[in-house]
């Protein structure tokens, strides 16, 4: 089971959609 990929990409999914969503014009990497 890959649990701590999956959590991963969670996180990373949510946190850039909260980015973008707050500042579309800047990017982070």
């Amino acid at each position: 089971m890959k649990v701590r990929i999956s959590l991963y990409e969670y996180v990373m999914i949510t946190v850039q959609n909260l980015l973008w969503s707050g500042q579309p014009g800047l990017e982070f990497s």
